[in-house]
């Protein structure tokens, strides 16, 4: 996927051939934030529509969830919106979370739609999405991991989870970097633990 200056986002296959664009003009412009005029197509609902069409701005960062359905976009303006990248639908549009413009966006795990945003302020959020049964349409729960007091994130990435990591056999020297792999000998488990942490 390749997110454009113009806050279209291009979804390519296996074989590079285009199948989405999502965010192009649907010719029934809304107006966004700071007086500008865009639209975005294929929404959720109307109340979604109007919060993505405020982007008005580059597509800053993308990700794409594990299973490849949802893709969650971020932009200029500081919105956060999470796709379906099979229908080309918004599923939902977060514009309260940031201030300023979006710099990362990643997702947390495969299973849940559970997303890290960065903002160029250095504010960082988790954005929890969940499905609404009865309405079919998606709620976001915003929690703050931290606030911008310690100035802006450069880089981040999202770690798997310790259950996926495979770790090798420890050598006879002992500690590799900072870890000490300690081996259990009743269940041929190895378990990790930090002596120190370098920052």
């Amino acid at each position: 996927a390749i997110g454009t200056q113009r806050g279209i986002i291009l979804v390519f296959d296996l074989f590079e051939e285009l199948r989405q664009q999502l965010g192009r003009s649907t010719g029934s412009a809304v107006s966004g934030g700071g007086g500008a005029a865009s639209t975005l197509s294929g929404t959720a609902n109307d109340r979604d529509s109007s919060v993505a069409s405020n982007t008005g701005g580059a597509v800053t960062s993308i990700d794409i969830s594990g299973s490849g359905e949802a893709l969650v976009s971020g932009y200029t303006s500081g919105i956060v919106v999470l796709w379906d990248i099979i229908k080309g639908t918004i599923l939902k549009s977060v514009a309260d979370a940031h201030p300023s413009p979006i710099t990362s966006v990643r997702f947390i795990n495969d299973r849940d739609f559970k997303v890290v945003s960065v903002d160029a302020g250095g504010l960082v959020n988790k954005l929890s999405f969940s499905k609404v049964i009865l309405w079919s349409t998606y709620s976001v729960e915003i929690d703050c991991l931290l606030d911008g007091t310690a100035g802006q994130i450069l880089a981040m990435h999202v770690l798997p989870p310790f259950s996926s990591v495979t770790l090798p056999p420890s050598s006879s020297s002992g500690t590799i970097g900072s870890i000490n792999n300690r081996l259990n000998d009743t269940a041929g488990i190895y378990h990790p633990s930090i002596d120190k942490l370098v920052l």
